[in-house]
């Protein structure tokens, strides 16, 4: 009996909790449903201040996820991948793949590491690569042009390799943090507000009954609603506080910065690794215009002689 006595008393307080729960969840769908319909009177107002500071929650949640839906692109490799080699991707061989790594590893004079090549990743500079590699094989090498198309290819193999370290780095110091930004201080913030709005609703339903309810009950109404109001003014604080931190945050100038920093590298990069090729490009160029000069002259000579051969 005692046991059972004891097990009462410990089920009474949580009825009651929950009874309490379902009543006050109750008025509030009540107050939700007259406000909506227009028949709510006296609907409590948030402060100024915490209305103008939703507000710049709100620019800062809708700008991160602006942000975000242009930048998960990077998680995406072949971003830049030229539509239509999509299908026909497969159709280049392991052996094109190969041979940009062969050329890069003969001339730095590393032979060992020509085994077990990967087929190179799904980026507009590898597209470039590959295809500069494969057309230096198919002219030779020894030849101005082969040699200038596989100087090109080495150094858009080592940009496109570049690109997707880039890649990792945005999504590591930008992506990321920001996406946990969301998930936590944006969301947070989120959640005080849904806080506030309900604790109004409270604060309404309460303030309504007391309006209603009939005389010898107004001391517990009048005693809820002034806890009602408590909760509101409490739900208000907390809520500002969230949100503060959201818009005082300095981490997301801290997260551009470092994407600003990260694509200029890359591109530092590749301005260095194109500046390197560009004069011995230049070099095979002229190289290439005097030996067409040479052949020029060479044939003008000969249909010259021919030309008096023929007159004689």
């Amino acid at each position: 009996m005692d046991s059972f006595s004891s097990f009462s008393q410990k089920l009474n307080p949580l009825a009651k909790k929950f009874a309490q729960s379902l009543e006050q969840g109750l008025g509030q769908a009540k107050q939700m449903a007259q406000e909506k319909f227009g028949n709510a009177t006296d609907v409590t107002e948030l402060p100024k201040e915490y209305v103008a500071m939703e507000k710049r929650v709100d620019a800062v949640r809708i700008s991160f996820n602006n942000l975000l839906k242009v930048a998960r692109i990077y998680t995406t490799e072949g971003y830049d991948y030229p539509y239509h080699l999509q299908d026909s991707f497969a159709d280049f061989t392991r052996s094109l793949a190969i041979g940009v790594k062969q050329v890069a590893l003969v001339n730095a004079g590393d032979r060992t590491g020509l085994e077990g090549v990967e087929e190179p990743p799904k980026t507009l500079s590898h597209a470039l690569s590959r295809a500069s590699a494969h057309s230096a094989e198919i002219i030779g090498v020894e030849e101005p042009l082969g040699t200038a198309l596989s100087k090109f290819s080495i150094a858009h193999d080592q940009i496109g390799q570049a690109r997707l370290d880039m890649d990792d780095d945005v999504y590591k110091k930008f992506i990321r943090p920001l996406e946990a930004s969301l998930e936590l201080n944006i969301q947070k913030a989120m959640k005080a507000r849904r806080d506030v709005q309900s604790a109004r609703l409270h604060l309404d339903a309460c303030k309504a009954n007391l309006r209603n309810v009939k005389p010898e009950k107004e001391e517990a109404a009048k005693a809820d609603a002034e806890k009602a109001e408590d909760q509101f003014i409490t739900a208000v604080q907390e809520a500002m506080g969230q949100m503060k931190i959201v818009v005082d945050s300095p981490e997301p100038i801290r997260n551009l910065s470092d994407l600003i920093s990260v694509q200029l590298n890359y591109h530092k990069h590749a301005l260095e690794l194109l500046s390197g090729i560009l004069p011995d490009v230049d070099e095979l160029q002229n190289h290439q215009e005097e030996i067409f000069e040479e052949s020029e002259a060479e044939e003008a000579e000969e249909v010259e002689a021919e030309t008096e051969e023929a007159e004689e």
